[in-house]
């Protein structure tokens, strides 16, 4: 039993020996023909590269010959898109799996054969490929870059045309500025058109319309001085008119105009008499016929045309009571400053300035409770007087160029009587407003 046991043992030993040889002879004869598939892949991808450069070269050399009909068409651009190419990596994942299963030998040299003659197939397509692809993205490279060299030109030429023309521009300002320097009164031309324009756009034109308050500092009549103490009442007239005004400054204005001004007042306790040619008369009155007739008196005194007034006949006789009412009418023409205060909006004038005076009107008239006679005029009124000015002018804007305004202002009369009974001192109050427009 015992030999028996030792010959088996003996057998399969041999038999183990025959299998590890021959399991060695396959790793070998795999291990070559992984080794032969390595290469020949390795002498393929060399050959594919070297192929490559060689088409790289040549396609070099026809774009260097196409470079002179390339710089003619720079309007047309081709521009592609590289496809992407890869390098097939079957082949060195092949080679990794076959290494990693050495155990497995039969079945490796089975996959190892099979997957050798596909590689073989795969690199053949893929040099084809690679071929078709090397020469396609290098004529496209060579178009792109002589397309390049073509816009860099044109983009050199525009870039020397506008640098031209900054020299000229130079040049030209550069003589500009010599003759100004030889003729320094020149270089004051310039600002003329701005202030010209500057002053078209400050004129304004301005309507007014005002009520007018007159009256007198002191007691006294411009008529008789038998009247200076008489009561006054002082009525209520108008004022219209246009005026030009002109901004010297963005604060500053001058004012000019021509207004129409009436005046009127009533001197109170009169006593007359009618077809009385050779009672009492009035000092500073000129008569008409009318007034040639009538005695005027004042029924304060004393003595009423010449008689005294303690007796009730002499009263009686001197019954007929009224007003005097004297009217005066001017063309006014003032001439004023006035200072801004305040933004765009709203602002606030302060105004100063003179107005000259010219007669236009001039009567006086007896009032009674039943009629009223035109008896002359005022014999001492100047033809003409001034006046001093000083108001205060609210302005608000409405819409463009258009504006409101109301200007309180008071005006004292200057010279205006030749001969004036009892500091009789007129002045003028006014109310005016109206619309502004720039222009």
């Amino acid at each position: 039993a015992s030999k028996s046991a030792k010959q088996k043992s003996i057998i399969f030993y041999k038999e183990s020996k025959e299998l590890r040889q021959s399991a060695s002879k396959i790793n070998t004869n795999t291990t070559a023909k992984l080794s032969n598939a390595s290469s020949s892949l390795s002498n393929k991808v060399i050959g594919t590269k070297t192929n490559s450069n060689i088409q790289i070269k040549t396609a070099s050399i026809a774009y260097k010959n196409q470079q002179i009909l390339l710089n003619d068409s720079q309007n047309k651009k081709t521009f592609y898109k590289t496809p992407p190419f890869l390098i097939s990596n079957d082949s060195i994942q092949l080679v990794t799996q076959i290494t990693s299963q050495h155990a497995n030998t039969n079945k490796i040299a089975v996959i190892s054969n099979t997957h050798a003659n596909q590689t073989q197939t795969d690199l053949q397509d893929n040099t084809d490929n690679s071929n078709k692809y090397v020469a396609k993205t290098e004529f496209v490279g060579a178009t792109d870059k002589a397309s390049n060299d073509s816009l860099k030109l044109s983009i050199n030429r525009v870039a020397y045309q506008i640098d031209s023309l900054k020299i000229k521009k130079n040049s030209n300002l550069a003589t500009e500025a010599l003759v100004a320097a030889q003729k320094p009164n020149d270089l004051q031309q310039p600002k003329k058109p701005k202030k010209n324009n500057l002053a078209t756009t400050k004129w304004q034109i301005t309507s007014t319309i005002a009520p007018i308050y007159f009256g007198s500092t002191a007691n006294g009549s411009p008529l008789d001085k038998k009247f200076i103490d008489n009561e006054k009442s002082f009525n209520t007239s108008q004022s219209y008119g246009l005026g030009i005004n002109y901004a010297v400054s963005s604060k500053i204005k001058i004012r000019i105009g021509i207004h129409s001004i009436n005046l009127d007042y009533d001197t109170k306790n009169i006593a007359y008499e009618i077809n009385n040619s050779s009672g009492a008369k009035l000092t500073n009155l000129s008569a008409n016929n009318a007034g040639q007739s009538v005695s005027i008196d004042n029924i304060k005194n004393n003595a009423i045309f010449g008689r005294t007034s303690n007796s009730s006949e002499l009263l009686s006789d001197a019954s007929n009571t009224g007003t005097l009412n004297q009217k005066i009418g001017y063309i006014e023409l003032p001439l004023e400053l006035s200072y801004k205060i305040g933004g765009s909006k709203f602002n606030i004038d302060l105004i100063t300035g003179v107005s000259t005076y010219y007669l236009q009107q001039n009567t006086v008239s007896l009032k009674t409770v039943t009629n009223s006679i035109t008896i002359g005029e005022a014999s001492n009124l100047n033809q003409y007087h001034f006046s001093g000015n000083l108001g205060l002018g609210l302005n608000y804007n409405i819409i463009h160029n258009f504006s409101a305004s109301i200007e309180p202002t008071f005006k004292y009369q200057v010279n205006t009587f030749t001969n004036n009974a009892g500091n009789f001192k007129p002045y003028v109050f006014g109310i005016y407003s109206g619309i502004k427009y720039n222009f």
